[in-house]
């Protein structure tokens, strides 16, 4: 009877679009003015590069959509769907691998919540199922 009231609890956090970017901003150092939106049923990263060389370079402005895939633990995995202004394989890997918040690899982005503040303090259980709302992701995380 105890076991399947653990398998019945579960919590329902709501991460904000802006607790998101605060989180993830910090970890990929190759971009600046990073910005996350979350709007229904899909997640946009975007943030503005640094590409060239000293006195040749120029800013340039980088968007990522991407839309939930499948959670795997305290990890959610988010197929890519589009990349601009160019969606090159080796480009996407060499800024979007930070290991261990964020990974990339064919097409799939996987952002490890773990260590996130709001989900440090529900110490047991993993990801059992998200939606994407208008500005923020449901989590339900439960044992």
């Amino acid at each position: 009877m105890f076991k399947n009231l653990m398998n019945n609890l579960a919590v329902t956090v709501p991460i904000e679009a802006s607790l998101l970017q605060s989180f993830l901003d910090p970890k990929i150092k190759e971009l600046s003015d990073v910005t996350v939106a979350v709007t229904d049923g899909q997640l946009i990263l975007s943030g503005t590069k640094k590409v060239g060389v000293s006195f040749f370079s120029k800013d340039v402005r980088f968007k990522l959509t991407v839309v939930p895939k499948e959670a795997l633990g305290r990890k959610i995995v988010f197929s890519v769907v589009n990349v601009e202004p160019t969606d090159k394989e080796m480009f996407n890997a060499m800024f979007l691998n930070h290991d261990p918040y964020i990974s990339y690899d064919a097409r799939t982005l996987t952002l490890d919540l773990s260590t996130m503040g709001i989900l440090q303090k529900v110490k047991v259980g993993n990801i059992k199922s998200l939606a994407l709302e208008e500005g923020r992701i449901i989590l339900i995380v439960g044992a």
